[in-house]
């Protein structure tokens, strides 16, 4: 259980830091980080679940 809190500030951390980017870049990087973004319920959902492991193929 510790590990999920963990890795949701972690999680948490890395949208924020995504997000300022968007407002800074316009460019391809921009582009990878809206995709990351259109995603990110499914990276975030082996977080809720203690038995899932964080896994992209899912993605």
């Amino acid at each position: 259980m510790a590990q999920q809190q963990k890795v949701k500030r972690v999680l948490r951390d890395l949208k924020t830091w995504l997000q300022q980017q968007t407002t800074l870049r316009k460019d391809l990087s921009c582009k990878a980080i809206q995709y990351a973004f259109a995603r990110w319920h499914r990276l975030c959902q082996y977080t809720d679940d203690g038995c899932q492991e964080i896994d992209s193929d899912g993605v």
